[in-house]
């Protein structure tokens, strides 16, 4: 564990330093932070009341969410999860912590890893690593596990495609559907055959046909509060192969 550093928020002026920092990692490699970028009040601002986090690296998206669910207690009440310029600043902090060293370069995709768009938070919030680990955490807790169990350096596809649909992401009976169908906790991994690519036709009762499927019959039904087995009960013949053997209790 490393030292510990009071939270902060990008002040706007702290924004742009940040994206240009990301940028220039991006083109030219690795290289230390911009003088004070994290603690001078030019570029960054402590929240209120006091939260401090550590220096550290995490293994996996389940360790970011328990650890910042933790810190931020003492934020409860306060609009946390829409606060741009907070988790811009734990982004950066969290940098090197989170990123996989596989080369010494940041990819073309790193502001939107590592910075929110104050702006475009909404369209996009689902690609920043801490942010997206921390609601997985509140709001589905060990349910969301083949969610949690990923590296948090990484966003694969079938995460992106569940998290940056708000209204599916949200949903507690959704999210436990998904576990139902295309979780395989004996062997800790999704099952095959569950995404589809642009290059090949969409596999009936994948994730693709999932999400269309609830988008169609939320114009009859509010899929968005029911319970994963009254979801389970709704979906047609080609979600068979992925039914559980027994009742869903």
């Amino acid at each position: 564990m490393g030292e510990e550093h009071s939270v902060c928020e990008f002040t706007p002026e702290g924004m742009r330093v940040a994206r240009n920092y990301l940028n220039a990692i991006r083109m030219n490699g690795w290289m230390p932070l911009p003088s004070g970028l994290l603690d001078d009040h030019t570029y960054s601002l402590p929240i209120e009341p006091e939260v401090y986090v550590e220096s550290r690296s995490f293994a996996n998206r389940r360790e970011v969410g328990q650890y910042l669910a933790d810190r931020f207690e003492p934020l409860s009440g306060r609009s946390v999860a829409d606060n741009a310029y907070l988790w811009s600043w734990l982004g950066v902090f969290y940098l090197e912590g989170t990123v996989q060293h596989k080369t010494n370069r940041l990819s073309e995709y790193a502001e939107h890893a590592y910075l929110l768009d104050p702006n475009r938070q909404g369209q996009l919030s689902s690609r920043h690593r801490l942010k997206l680990a921390y609601e997985i955490w509140i709001h589905h807790g060990e349910t969301a596990w083949f969610m949690l169990n990923e590296p948090v350096s990484s966003l694969g596809h079938f995460t992106h495609r569940l998290a940056s649909a708000i209204e599916i992401f949200r949903s507690e009976g959704i999210i436990e559907l998904a576990h139902i169908l295309y979780a395989d906790k004996s062997t800790g991994r999704l099952r095959n055959n569950i995404l589809g690519t642009e290059r090949a036709s969409v596999p009936p009762g994948s994730l693709p046909r999932f999400i269309d499927v609830l988008s169609q019959l939320s114009m009859t039904y509010d899929v968005y509060g029911m319970k994963a087995e009254q979801l389970l009960q709704l979906l047609p013949a080609e979600f068979d192969r992925f039914r559980p053997a027994s009742p869903v209790i």
